[in-house]
């Protein structure tokens, strides 16, 4: 269901990570497992614009942004390319 929903989103599914999706129009990541997705994109309005494409079709309980991830602090940098690993 979370590939339906996110494909219809407009974002293709990773070849090497079934849990991750990818937009390159939009230049959003979308990490998801069970019911919990965390998004990246290189601007908020990038990030937000695909909420409200999500929050169409399904309800979102935000809880804002993480603080960390697997003991990791997220950083605004990185250099992550939306359309790398893209079927």
């Amino acid at each position: 269901m979370p590939c339906d929903i996110m494909k219809a989103c407009g974002m293709q599914q990773c070849i090497g990570d079934k849990g991750t999706y990818v937009s390159a129009k939009e230049q959003v990541i979308v990490g998801s497992h069970v019911d919990d997705l965390l998004g990246n994109a290189a601007t908020d309005a990038q990030l937000e614009q695909a909420e409200r494409s999500v929050e169409g079709r399904v309800e979102l309980d935000k809880r804002g942004k993480p603080s960390k991830m697997m003991a990791l602090e997220p950083s605004a940098k990185n250099n992550l390319r939306p359309d790398a690993g893209v079927r």
